[in-house]
């Protein structure tokens, strides 16, 4: 399965690894946009996707999913927030609160 042109992770897989998966025959019977779709699939026993640890740490300690390939194909992943200096809406300032109490 495979994440949909739109998908962020999509377009970092095809960055980082598309020439090493076009040496792999595959045939792709599912595109989704969102992770948690290709995880319910591959729940399902439907194929196999690239899943963010996050959303399938539960899955990987219970053992209903286990690793399909060598760590050498693992990508890793680092997200940052930015900010403009100047007030934003109450939402928006909420949301940046938390993230920095969580973060510190």
């Amino acid at each position: 399965m495979a994440y949909s042109v739109e998908s962020g992770l999509g377009q970092i897989l095809r960055e980082t690894r598309y020439g090493a998966l076009e040496k792999i025959a595959t045939q792709t019977p599912l595109t989704a946009h969102l992770a948690s779709v290709l995880r319910a699939m591959v729940l399902d026993g439907r194929g196999v996707a690239w899943l963010p640890k996050s959303l399938i740490g539960d899955d990987i300690t219970s053992g209903r999913l286990v690793p399909a390939a060598d760590p050498a194909w693992n990508v890793d992943l680092e997200i940052q927030l930015y900010r403009d200096r100047t007030p934003m809406g109450r939402a928006a300032e909420s949301l940046w609160d938390v993230v920095s109490e969580t973060a510190s």
